[in-house]
C-alpha cells in the first residue's frame, strides 16, 4: 500500500521537512527523514515503537523498584530519540531522573503519558496503523 500523504500546513510546500512539525506534533519528521534515509523503514519502526512502548508510563508506575522504572525510562528515551519523538524523549529523560533521585513520579508520568498519547496520534497519522 502507498504511504499516507504528508499534509501541507498553511502556506507550506507539502514536504515532510517543511510541514512535519505542524502536521505531526511530537514527531520531528524534518530531522528523521534525512537521518533515516528510508522512509518506509522509518514508518515501520514508528509503528513498532507504538506496539512496544505505548504503555511505558504505566509499566514504569508498576515497576517493582525505582531502579527498574528508571531503566525502563532510559530505554524509552533512547528509542524515542532515535525515532525523533522529541517530547517522549524529553519526558522519558525527566522520568529517569525522577526515579534515580527518589522524587515523586506522578506528575512526570502524567506528562510522559500525554507525550506518548500525542506521539501515538502523530505516528498513526504519519505512518498509518490505526
Amino acid at each position: 500500500p502507498a504511504a499516507p500523504p504528508v499534509p501541507a500546513a498553511a502556506g507550506g510546500d507539502g514536504s515532510a521537512a517543511a510541514d512535519g512539525a505542524a502536521a505531526w506534533p511530537g514527531l520531528d519528521v524534518a530531522w528523521a527523514l534525512p537521518t533515516w534515509g528510508d522512509e518506509a523503514l522509518y514508518r515501520q519502526c514508528l509503528l513498532d515503537f507504538v506496539r512496544e512502548h505505548g504503555d511505558a508510563a504505566r509499566e514504569m508506575a508498576a515497576a517493582d523498584t525505582p531502579a527498574a522504572a528508571a531503566a525502563l525510562a532510559h530505554k524509552l528515551n533512547g528509542a524515542a530519540a532515535q525515532l525523533a519523538l522529541t517530547e517522549v524523549s524529553a519526558r522519558a529523560e525527566e522520568a529517569e531522573l525522577v526515579y534515580r533521585t527518589g522524587l515523586s513520579p506522578q506528575a512526570t508520568l502524567s506528562a510522559l503519558q500525554a507525550a506518548l498519547d500525542t506521539a501515538r496520534a502523530s505516528i498513526r497519522g504519519y505512518a498509518g496503523g490505526g
